[in-house]
């Protein structure tokens, strides 16, 4: 009988300069994160819908925020224990975003997503101490690895 064969994760990703996800064990992917608070900064409904169901479905309690203004209003309201979070949005961009949070949100995981990707950013976002910059549209194995993942990611 012919089987799919299954994606491999242990070979990373690798761009000019852009960081990439590292070895990351399959059983990491199926850890239910109960109880994990995320907040996802996305203007795009269709994407935030998915996010919300692919992750609810995993155990996260889902936050979502379609503009910089009520990201940051959430993140200095509440703590996150993962923040994922677009590049490009209409009032602002994701690294300013988290810039300005991450000091209310200490310890917290972040992660961006971009269909728009440069070793320019990429630097921006290992400066800030973002865990992973991953390419729009989003494959989910990188996704949950990159939210997971115990440790962090290797830079290029």
């Amino acid at each position: 009988m012919w089987q799919k064969p299954q994606r491999q994760l242990g070979r990373p990703r690798q761009e000019a300069g852009v960081p990439c996800l590292p070895d990351v064990a399959p059983a990491l992917l199926n850890a239910p994160p109960v109880g994990r608070r995320i907040l996802i900064l996305e203007d795009e409904p269709l994407l935030t819908k998915h996010l919300r169901r692919l992750l609810a479905a995993r155990g996260y309690d889902v936050h979502v925020a379609d503009t910089v203004g009520a990201f940051l209003a959430d993140a200095r309201r509440q703590r996150f224990d993962a923040l994922l979070l677009d590049l490009s949005l209409p009032d602002g961009d994701g690294l300013s975003a988290w810039a300005e949070a991450r000091s209310a949100q200490e310890g917290a995981v972040a992660v961006m997503m971009t269909a728009y990707r440069s070793p320019e950013v990429a630097r921006r976002a290992q400066d800030l101490g973002v865990r992973a910059l991953l390419p729009k549209p989003l494959e989910v194995p990188l996704l949950l690895a990159a939210l997971g993942a115990e440790t962090p990611i290797p830079r290029v």
